[in-house]
């Protein structure tokens, strides 16, 4: 994660952030919906409050909490940032924490459900085929989530036998233990 460039990215959102939501509420209010439901943008959040709509957070995670790891490592104006965006998760109706999630304080109502996504039967042979792993192969998911790596060890995976890696993003050619979970079929 770059640290500096995520707080600088922040720092340059904020500087003009009541503009921000003034132009998101406006465009609410000309659509006049009968509901925001956000994924976690605490600007739709804001923006839905102030248009006096009924706003419904639906996530298993929050950006307050997220940056609040990143503190060993900010700036000065990342408190007054952070603070900005638990304001504006607590003027939610309410919060949808889908499991698995972390917590979320800053939400004044909260209601758990489990997780969404659609039940598939377990396919072990699939799995493996796809991966090219034998039956004594043991497969282990590598930082699932979207965060694709580029400076693994990837000759020290390679070396680790009895394991086949599924990884996100492009894996080196020459390595076959390592799957990039981009290339499988499910």
């Amino acid at each position: 994660i770059d640290v500096t460039g995520t707080w600088d990215a922040y720092d340059r959102f904020h500087t003009t952030w009541a503009e921000r939501v003034s132009q998101e509420a406006d465009a609410i209010e000309r659509h006049s919906p009968d509901l925001i439901l956000s994924d976690i943008s605490y600007l739709a959040i804001e923006a839905g409050a102030r248009a006096n709509i009924p706003v419904v957070g639906l996530s298993s995670l929050c950006w307050d909490q997220i940056l609040i790891h990143l503190q060993q490592e900010t700036p000065p104006e990342a408190g007054p940032i952070i603070q900005q965006i638990e304001r504006s998760y607590s003027l939610a109706d309410l919060m949808i924490r889908v499991a698995p999630a972390i917590p979320m304080p800053a939400f004044r109502r909260t209601i758990d459900v489990g997780p969404i996504a659609a039940r598939m039967e377990p396919d072990h042979h699939g799995v493996r085929h796809a991966l090219g792993a034998s039956s004594n192969e043991r497969i282990v998911a590598i930082a699932f989530g979207g965060i694709p790596f580029t400076s693994l060890p990837w000759d020290r995976i390679e070396a680790m036998t009895g394991y086949r890696f599924i990884v996100p993003g492009p894996v080196p050619p020459q390595v076959h233990r390592i799957v990039s979970s981009d290339t499988l079929p499910f």
